[in-house]
């Protein structure tokens, strides 16, 4: 990220996964915050996400649903394996310092 022109100040944005800290959601974290990805912040401070693009859900009978839309923070469908609903509703997020040694 630059700003104005001119200016000599830049920013940037890496996102990342953390080994033995970022990890996928599962039915066993029903209602908790899970840290499912890291940004490695310089000059600037992330002040909300938004879940847009592809995701990948994968149900509790291991069917495996890719490009998944967030944009709505909501998504359901079937999973036949399991004979039962799967679905993503109310994703909310938030942010928390990690500094890792």
């Amino acid at each position: 990220m630059k700003f104005a022109k001119g200016s000599k100040k830049e920013a940037s944005v890496n996102v990342q996964e953390i080994k033995g800290v970022t990890r996928a959601y599962t039915a066993d974290d029903d209602g908790k915050f899970v840290p499912i990805i890291a940004f490695e912040c310089r000059g600037l401070e992330p002040i909300a996400f938004h879940p847009e693009g592809d995701w990948r859900v994968v149900s509790t009978g291991g069917t495996k649903y890719d490009n998944v839309d967030l944009k709505e923070l909501e998504w359901s469908d079937y999973c036949e394996k399991a004979a039962a609903s799967v679905g993503v509703y109310g994703f909310e997020s938030k942010f928390e310092l990690y500094r890792g040694s």
